[in-house]
């Protein structure tokens, strides 16, 4: 029944869990409002720090977005041991792993994704 556990067990022992696990993001402009898709369940922290970085637009924030890939907790959470903020994860038979900036490269990669829509 837990086959999963077993698995991510053994994975652990190993040390065959990834460390970091590559997303991709899905970023749009309609007029002034952004979309940005991310396949992750992500801190709210994050959708609001993603709102910060491209204001004054009106900015949507969807977790969950084609798929869902890995847990992103905020920077804080690392820093203060709380909610899950080092376990790994197992999403649709596979193991993922975040670094403890996985937030901060998130926001810097959203931004990024805006900042060349602008020059083109």
């Amino acid at each position: 029944m837990l086959i999963w556990a077993n698995e991510l067990k053994q994975a652990k022992l190993n040390d065959a869990v990834p460390k970091t696990t590559p997303v991709e993001v899905f970023a749009a402009r309609i007029n002034d409002l952004n979309i940005v898709g991310v396949p992750v369940e992500a801190y709210s922290d994050i959708a609001c720090a993603v709102k910060a970085v491209l204001s004054p637009s009106v900015t949507a924030f969807v977790g969950y977005a084609n798929g869902l890939y890995c847990y992103i907790p905020a920077q804080w959470e690392y820093e203060n041991g709380g909610y899950a903020s080092t376990a790994y994860r197992w999403f649709e038979g596979m193991m993922s792993g975040f670094c403890e900036d996985a937030d901060n490269r998130l926001v810097a990669a959203i931004s990024e994704a805006f900042s060349k829509m602008n020059t083109e």
